[in-house]
C-alpha cells in the first residue's frame, strides 16, 4: 500500500500515542486495578478492530518463528515440571501476551504506509500535549475519584507512569530537532519537571539525554558538563533525591528498598531454580528476600508487599521468571541499546542523512527502554514494552541488509 500523507495518519497517530499512554493508568485508577494489563488489553482490542487490516498471515509464518515458539512452550513445561510451581496467572497471561503482539506487529505494519512528516508532526504535537499536563498537573494538582496517588499527574495515575511514556518522546524530539535552541527548551523542560514534581525516573531520561550530545562539539559539550554538574549538585541538596538512591538504618526508604528487593529476588530465583527461573508471570511467588521484609515491616502494622510481582525493573522480573534464558535476552537488548545508542549519537552529530524519521523514532524508543529495563518498570503490560516491541518488529521488517536486532530474526515475516 502506497505511503500517503494526510490528516488521518497525523490524527490516528495522535489518538495512539495519547490513548496508549493514558488510557492503562486511567483504567488503573478509576477501577482500581492491580495493574496497567487490563487497559492495555482493552485497548490492544480496539486497535486490533482498527487495524484488521494489517494481520499476519498465519501462513507466512517463519520458520525460526515456528522453532522460537515451540523452544519457549518447552522451556516453560521444563520450568513448571523441575521447579515445580504453578499459577494460573502464568497460562492466562501466555494469549493476552500473544494477542497484544500481533497487534504490536500490526501497529508496525501500519507505520509503513504512514509518511515522515505525519510522524513527525504527532511527535511534535505529543510534546506539547505532554508538556501541557505535565507543568498543569504541576500548577494546579486534580483531585478526580479514583485517583489516590499523592501526585498524580492526570490522566497518569503517578509520576512515574508519565515520565516512562513522555520520556521516550523527549528524547525523540530532541534527536530530531536540529536547533540548538530547541534541545536546551527539551532538557529545561525536562529538569525542571523532574524536580517540580519531583520525579527520579524523569531525572534519569534527562540524563540518558545529555550522554547523547557529549564530546559532540565544544557548545554541546559545554552544555552537557555543566547540566550533569547541576543535576549532582541538586540531588545532592534534595532530599527527596538522597533518600532514594541510599539505604541505611535510619533511611528506609521504599523505593530504594523495592530497586534492591528486585535484585535480592531475581539472585534467589536463578540459584534456586538451577538457572531455569521461576516461570512467565511467577515472579513473588517465592519466599520473600531481606529487603521484601524490610518493606513489609516500612509498610507499618501488619506487613505487606510492595513490587513483588513486577520486581521493581524490567530485567529483574525477566532474569527471575526466565533463568539464564532471561540473563540472555537482557544481553541481548544491552546490544540493541549500544548500537542505538551511538546511531542516534552520529544522527545528532551529523544530521539525519539517509535514515528516515521513523528509524529515528523507534531507534529513540529502544534507546530510552533502557530506563524501563534497569531503572523503574511495570512488568510485560505496559505501553513501554508494547512501544518495544512495535520498534523490533519495525526495525526487522524495514532494515533488510543490517537489522538492529539479529536476535530477534525469529519474528514473522510479512
Amino acid at each position: 500500500m502506497a505511503v500517503v500523507n494526510n490528516s488521518y495518519n497525523k490524527l490516528f497517530l495522535i489518538f495512539y500515542f495519547f490513548s496508549l499512554g493514558s488510557f492503562p493508568p486511567i483504567i488503573l485508577s478509576l477501577f482500581h486495578a492491580s495493574s496497567l494489563a487490563p487497559g492495555l488489553i482493552i485497548l490492544s482490542i480496539l486497535f486490533f478492530v482498527s487495524l484488521c487490516n494489517y494481520f499476519p498471515n498465519p501462513f507466512r509464518i517463519s520458520k525460526k518463528l515456528f522453532i522460537f515458539v515451540h523452544f519457549l512452550f518447552l522451556y516453560m513445561a521444563v520450568q513448571m515440571f523441575i521447579v515445580g510451581l504453578f499459577s494460573f496467572k502464568s497460562f492466562v497471561s501466555i494469549p493476552f501476551l500473544f494477542f497484544i503482539v500481533c497487534v504490536a506487529y500490526m501497529f508496525a505494519m501500519k507505520l509503513k504506509d504512514v509518511d515522515d512528516k505525519s510522524l513527525e508532526f504527532a511527535i511534535s504535537q505529543m510534546i506539547i500535549i505532554l508538556l501541557v499536563i505535565g507543568f498543569f498537573n504541576i500548577i494546579v494538582p486534580l483531585k478526580i475519584p479514583g485517583y489516590t496517588h499523592s501526585k498524580a499527574v492526570v490522566p497518569f495515575s503517578e509520576p512515574s507512569h508519565y515520565a516512562l511514556f513522555s520520556g521516550p518522546m523527549f528524547i525523540s524530539y530532541f534527536v530530531l530537532n536540529k536547533t540548538f535552541f530547541a534541545r536546551l527548551v527539551v532538557l529545561l523542560s525536562m529538569f525542571l519537571l523532574a524536580a517540580l514534581f519531583p520525579n527520579m525516573t524523569m531525572l534519569i531520561y534527562l540524563f540518558i539525554t545529555l550522554l547523547l550530545v557529549v564530546r559532540i562539539n565544544i557548545w554541546q559539550f559545554l552544555l552537557c558538563v555543566v547540566s550533569i554538574l547541576l543535576m549532582i549538585n541538586f540531588v545532592l541538596r534534595t532530599p527527596y533525591f538522597i533518600q532514594r538512591v541510599t539505604v541505611t538504618d535510619s533511611n528506609r526508604n521504599l523505593s530504594a528498598l523495592v530497586y534492591i528487593q528486585g535484585v535480592q529476588d531475581a539472585y534467589n530465583a536463578l540459584s534456586g531454580t538451577y538457572g531455569l527461573g521461576l516461570g512467565l508471570q511467577m515472579l513473588g511467588t517465592q519466599p520473600p528476600s531481606e529487603a521484601a521484609e524490610l518493606i513489609s515491616a516500612g509498610l507499618g502494622i501488619g506487613g505487606g508487599e510492595l513490587n513483588r510481582e513486577d520486581g521493581g525493573f524490567l530485567a529483574a522480573k525477566i532474569i527471575a521468571e526466565f533463568g539464564i534464558l532471561g540473563v540472555f535476552v537482557v544481553l541481548f537488548f544491552l546490544h540493541s541499546f549500544v548500537k542505538s545508542f551511538f546511531l542516534l549519537r552520529r544522527i545528532i552529530k551529523e544530521g539525519i542523512g539517509h535514515f528516515n524519521i521513523k528509524t529515528v523514532f523507534f531507534n529513540s524508543i529502544i534507546f530510552s527502554f533502557s530506563v524501563e529495563v534497569f531503572v523503574r518498570g511495570y512488568g510485560y503490560f505496559s505501553p513501554g514494552v508494547f512501544m518495544f516491541i512495535v520498534s523490533v518488529l519495525y526495525s526487522k521488517k524495514n532494515n533488510r541488509s543490517k537489522s538492529l536486532f539479529k536476535t530477534f530474526e525469529s519474528v514473522s515475516e510479512v
